[in-house]
């Protein structure tokens, strides 16, 4: 069973990911807020391919976007 807090991002064109990333920060601004911990980190891997996740290196409240 996938991990709920690990959204993998594959997308081909930039609406399509634009649309993928914006859902993936939702869904993890949501579990956040209840928790009332971690911020969301994206990590790029290669063009059209990112993570998303909650993480304890980015304070609550905010999203921070790295290249791996």
């Amino acid at each position: 069973m996938p991990d709920p807090l690990e959204i993998t991002i594959q997308a081909n064109t930039t609406a399509a990911l634009e649309t993928e990333l914006a859902i993936a920060e939702q869904r993890l601004k949501k579990i956040a807020l209840q928790r009332g911990e971690h911020g969301i980190l994206i990590v790029r891997h290669a063009p059209g391919h990112y993570l998303a996740t909650l993480s304890e290196q980015v304070p609550f409240g905010l999203t921070r976007e790295v290249l791996a």
